[in-house]
């Protein structure tokens, strides 16, 4: 290894979300590749503390506000990035649960009133989601649990003009019927709980640019090493458009997805590129998945499939017309 580097600069970090480091490495070749941002050899420090510090999951949070230096150090070579921890103008638009119950019952809600498009909504009780409605990001804390469990709701998060809408679980979220679609990214953190029975589980992080779109590094759809419990036994995963960034993948996930889920890529209309030449595939699928369906339009613009590790098919296989599939290990499909 010849150098080591955070392939960003000037970095802003609001509180309450998180932020994580694209890491890039060269070698002999002078090229530089992509390194996990979850990778646990990298150390953090920061001068002045006090103002951002790194969680377990390897990502940057803002605790106050200022400027600070953030040192990076990965197997001797360090590289150093300016930040800004920001806190919210209005911590209003946080919206937090202090009761369990029903999501339109404004008693259980911080504010007093059920969310709205506005709100960064956390999730500190048990609740059960009862209304269609949109807002822009989701935390479930440790202990407390989030479900959807009806066919008539539509839950949006986020705006495609922007791709920066999140779930971002640390405790339960169990989706057993209903629609919700995530303008951004989904991440189940370790010792979190992620059921999916039924119901369309919709993300679209890829607005055709870096700055309207899932930054570079982050999956669109994330279940980490560690979690609880993992369960995708029925209903749909759709991923719109593979992510804009080089280092990005579309799923990562070491958990088998059930024979009766169905994991569809693309929608049949978009047609947004990509930088990942891997496009919707890459190495960190599961080992096992449901049905299959591949429905890019296209297959230029980095809006192929390209399988990187062994995949065995539990339902069956559909490549819908103009999209393509590169195969790099072998697919097995057994229904």
């Amino acid at each position: 290894m010849q150098g080591f580097r955070v392939n960003d600069s000037n970095i802003a970090i609001t509180a309450g979300k998180s932020y994580f480091p694209p890491y890039q490495v060269s070698y002999r070749d002078q090229v530089w590749v992509g390194l996990p941002n979850t990778d646990t050899t990298v150390s953090v420090s920061f001068d002045p503390a006090g103002i951002i510090f790194i969680d377990s999951t390897k990502a940057l949070k803002a605790i106050g506000e200022g400027e600070t230096t953030a040192i990076f150090t990965y197997k001797g070579i360090s590289d150093t990035v300016p930040m800004i921890g920001v806190l919210p103008a209005d911590s209003f638009a946080i919206n937090r649960t202090i009761a369990a119950g029903n999501f339109r019952n404004p008693a259980i809600w911080s504010k007093g009133v059920v969310p709205d498009m506005y709100d960064s909504v956390i999730i500190q009780n048990y609740v059960m989601m009862d209304t269609s409605i949109t807002f822009r990001v989701l935390r479930i804390n440790s202990g407390a649990s989030f479900t959807v469990n009806s066919n008539s709701l539509n839950i949006h998060l986020g705006d495609r003009d922007d791709n920066k809408g999140v779930i971002d679980n640390y405790g339960s979220l169990i989706i057993q019927k209903g629609n919700i679609t995530v303008q951004g990214y989904v991440r189940n953190h370790s010792a979190s709980t992620f059921t999916m029975s039924g119901g369309t589980l919709k993300i679209g992080g890829n607005g055709g640019g870096g700055d309207v779109s899932v930054q570079d590094g982050t999956s669109l759809f994330a279940a980490e090493a560690g979690m609880s419990f993992f369960s995708f036994t029925g209903g749909n995963l759709q991923i719109i458009d593979p992510p804009i960034g080089a280092t990005s993948q579309t799923i990562n996930c070491p958990y088998d997805f059930g024979p009766d889920s169905n994991l569809i890529l693309g929608d049949g209309l978009s047609v947004t590129t990509s930088n990942n030449t891997d496009g919707f595939g890459g190495d960190l699928f599961p080992n096992k998945i449901g049905k299959l369906i591949i429905d890019a339009k296209i297959r230029t613009g980095n809006r192929q499939f390209i399988n990187k590790k062994p995949l065995n098919v539990k339902g069956n296989m559909e490549v819908r017309t103009g999209s393509g599939v590169i195969l790099q290990a072998p697919i097995t499909v057994n229904q």
